[in-house]
């Protein structure tokens, strides 16, 4: 948020992007719901204005860039992309529920696991999310499986409990 004491109203995130500045922005650079959330979340959204737009017109442009994002990725090792290919479309818990099973050489239970979540994350899973838990486990035994098979599964991220 801006220090200026003029502006002393906090809108929401359906506020902000439901503005004519943010809507006008959005349009031209075409950006996702969840990037102008995390946006929001991140304090480069406010209002109805936007903060310091000319470096957020840029960062739109590289974060579209395939030649940027190729960069980006080239710094990471083989697992780490496929890992994060494997979690893009997942939330935090989602993406914690996916690494903790691919992490341990002996996967959790589903109970155990909606347990930890529930713990570490403070909210309780409905009978849906729980299903969810229980189908991104499944995934992430299968792609160690597959991983292994293949000779790519890295042995050194693997914690024995």
């Amino acid at each position: 948020m801006p220090d200026d004491e003029s502006y002393d109203i906090y809108l929401s995130f359906e506020e902000v992007i439901d503005t004519v500045h943010v809507k006008k922005w959005n349009e031209e650079l075409n950006l996702s719901r969840k990037l102008l959330k995390l946006l929001y979340d991140l304090g480069r959204l406010y209002g109805d204005q936007i903060c310091d737009v000319e470096s957020m017109e840029t960062t739109a442009l590289l974060i579209k860039s395939e030649r940027f994002i190729k960069m980006a990725l080239a710094r990471l090792t083989k697992t780490d992309r496929q890992r994060l290919i494997d979690t893009a479309e997942y939330n935090k818990w989602e993406s914690y529920a996916y690494t903790r099973t691919y992490n341990l050489s002996k996967p959790p239970r589903t109970n155990d696991l909606v347990a930890e979540i529930e713990t570490l994350f403070g909210f309780t899973l409905s009978k849906q999310q729980i299903k969810r838990v229980n189908i991104i486990r499944k995934r992430a035994i299968n792609n160690k499986s597959y991983a292994k098979k293949k000779g790519t599964a890295e042995n050194s991220t693997e914690r024995k409990e």
